[in-house]
């Protein structure tokens, strides 16, 4: 159906072809630093494989040859060398290439379609002598054209071809968004003139949000307006398995976002907020969690709407969002009640909080052999690994998990290592010291987190070991230091 819409939508260059209406992009600048590239004041800065740099000053038609480079000075001291507050553009042509012309952006309604205009500001500089330069800005030349239209987002060409796109595959590199200094009067028509003449979907869902951009950002830059574009044609989902009870409270219900809440005997939600890059709301999310499944939606901070997403992989992406401690025996009754006794966390001295991105770890990642290692030391380092995103597969062993993934594994797989861990008949599951073995040699014995041995009684179980199999110690195995 989009594709019949798009073949019947009248193309914006049968209004307004290209490289036309050119003046209507505004002129107004930042200051010299934030540069508009078609400000009447702006300064060309060649720079010449011999690193000489040659200024141009289209205003006056003026050209400055051998001053040192305007960005290493301050405004007092360009107004005392050009005469005036200026804005730049640096070119570069260095061993004969040149680099591709600045580009800027323009924001303009045409029709029923609010179009975003990409062009090019071709400048020239020859050497026409040994200090003398010609110099000069070209006309502006269009590339080509975004347009949000009624059928979607629409991506024009000088050649008068088009294809569909979406606004997340927008990219326009470094371009000057025009937009950035423009005045109020400029913003205030654009503002007018897609309420009330543009034809896009969600227009109204847009429109309602826009109060809410970040003060430091135009409502209608590129980089603004795509996102919001994206969140308010963004579909709703929620699978058809998710229980009655938790659809109906997930519309029917408010939560403030940061906080846990039982709403029933065997059902409880964690609430939380995602930020937006662009806007001053972010969207809220909710973890259900019953006795059979966790269930993670996300309120989309446009249109209001939720959506189901996958947990594992927010987790995985967001891990600082969930670093946060709940009461001990707040998933009593869920899915998570036996793991919850496993990410309690020690430094609570009444061990009353469970620390929840170790539940989600627990939860999602660990296999059983990685399981195994819940309730040892070893485990913050495995849940450490697991968000800083060196593993997302349960399925690694756990030397993976733990990050010894280089020479032990090959030595010992080969035979030339053996590692061996020394424990407590009596407290079987808390690790002592690791010891390597190597050709009849123990080169390394560490305790927890690289520390070493401080136990005077361990010290002589490892001598008795090495001197009854014959081994050399080559390592500390004792220090009297802590």
């Amino acid at each position: 159906m989009a594709f019949e819409r798009f073949d019947r939508l009248k193309p914006t260059w049968e209004t307004v072809d290209f490289d036309e209406a050119t003046e209507a992009i505004p002129r107004t600048s930042r200051g010299w630093r934030g540069f508009n590239p078609i400000d009447p004041s702006v300064l060309l800065l060649f720079i010449e494989k011999n690193m000489d740099f040659v200024y141009y000053l289209p205003k006056t038609g003026k050209v400055y040859i051998g001053v040192k480079r305007f960005f290493h000075k301050d405004d007092r001291e360009l107004n005392e060398i050009f005469g005036e507050r200026i804005s730049g553009i640096e070119i570069r042509r260095e061993k004969g290439i040149d680099e591709p012309a600045p580009t800027i952006i323009s924001e303009m309604v045409i029709g029923s379609c609010f179009v975003y205009r990409l062009f090019e500001v071709p400048a020239e500089c020859s050497m026409k002598g040994s200090q003398e330069y010609s110099c000069g800005m070209l006309p502006l030349r269009e590339i080509k054209r975004y347009v949000f239209s009624p059928c979607g987002v629409i991506v024009e060409y000088r050649d008068n071809t088009r294809t569909l796109t979406t606004a997340e595959n927008i990219d326009v590199g470094k371009a000057y968004d025009t937009i950035y200094g423009a005045d109020n009067i400029y913003n205030q028509y654009l503002y007018r003139a897609f309420a009330y003449d543009a034809d896009i979907p969600h227009k109204e869902d847009i429109v309602g949000i826009l109060p809410r951009v970040k003060k430091d950002f135009p409502k209608f830059a590129l980089r603004v307006f795509k996102e919001i574009y994206a969140k308010a044609t963004e579909r709703e989902y929620i699978p058809e398995n998710v229980p009655e009870r938790i659809v109906n409270e997930l519309n029917g219900r408010s939560h403030d976002p940061g906080i846990a809440v039982r709403i029933a005997r065997d059902l409880v939600v964690v609430t939380g907020e995602s930020k937006n890059d662009y806007l001053e709301c972010g969207d809220q999310t909710r973890a259900y969690f019953d006795r059979n499944a966790v269930w993670y939606f996300r309120k989309n901070a446009v249109t209001g709407k939720w959506t189901a997403e996958d947990l594992y992989e927010c987790v995985a992406e967001k891990w600082e969002a969930w670093s946060r401690y709940l009461d001990r025996g707040f998933f009593k009754n869920t899915c998570m009640e036996n793991l919850a006794k496993y990410a309690i966390d020690k430094k609570f001295p009444t061990r009353s909080k469970i620390n929840l991105e170790h539940l989600f770890a627990e939860y999602f990642f660990l296999s059983a052999e990685q399981a195994a290692k819940i309730d040892s030391p070893v485990f913050d380092v495995i849940v450490k690994n697991i968000y800083a995103g060196k593993l997302v597969d349960r399925k690694k062993p756990l030397a993976e998990l733990l990050g010894v993934t280089g020479g032990y594994i090959q030595s010992m797989a080969a035979g030339r290592c053996t590692i061996l861990f020394l424990r407590d008949n009596k407290d079987i599951n808390t690790p002592l010291i690791t010891i390597e073995v190597r050709e009849q040699s123990i080169r390394q014995c560490y305790g927890f987190r690289d520390t070493h041995n401080h136990n005077p009684q361990i010290r002589d179980f490892i001598m008795d070991y090495a001197s009854s199999h014959g081994f050399k110690i080559d390592a500390v195995i004792y220090s009297e230091k802590k």
